[in-house]
């Protein structure tokens, strides 16, 4: 009996030790990040291992707020791309992205100077409002990642067009 007790023992400490022979391809991953244009972003994205060193990723990110009537944000962003690494605690990744940003926000100087002169001559609100399709390349450290895109295609009234994120992933196997 005691024989036995131990080579189940043995067997369980060698099946756990051994590294598994067919690792899952796909990792999932969640998180936040903050950035330009969109201040605050809610991430889902899918990776599928390629081989040993490269990897197919697809990732999508987007939040809102709303305060009020005309006073409000909103973005989504969406990305496909490769990744270098990616097993190990630092890779890189490179895509083609893109995103749309929208906001809106009152202007309390304009709306004053239009009851001053009881009319409606200047708009009181701002806004902005981005569409761009972008290269994109980041570094992840640990779950913490930043990413800069550079714009191949940008429409709307952004004043400056640059796309960055900076926060962290949680990844799942």
């Amino acid at each position: 009996m005691k024989k036995c007790f131990y080579l189940i023992l043995l067997w369980s400490c060698f099946s756990f030790a051994t590294k598994n022979a067919n690792p899952n391809p796909w990792t999932a991953e969640f998180g936040v990040s903050y950035g330009s244009p969109s201040p605050l972003f809610l991430t889902a994205g899918l990776n599928y291992q390629l081989s040993e060193n490269w990897g197919a990723l697809t990732r999508f990110e987007g939040l809102g707020l709303y305060q009020k009537t005309n006073y409000f944000w909103c973005g989504a962003r969406g990305a496909l791309g490769v990744s270098l690494f990616r097993k190990s605690s630092f890779f890189l990744e490179g895509s083609i992205s893109g995103g749309y940003f929208y906001a809106r926000a009152p202007n309390y100087i304009h709306q004053a100077f239009n009851e001053i002169n009881e009319g409606h001559y200047i708009y009181e609100f701002n806004w902005k409002e981005v569409l761009d399709l972008s290269t994109e390349l980041g570094v992840h450290l640990w779950g913490v990642h930043l990413r800069v895109a550079f714009p191949i295609l940008i429409k709307g009234n952004a004043s400056d067009s640059r796309i960055w994120r900076i926060g962290y992933l949680w990844s799942f196997n």
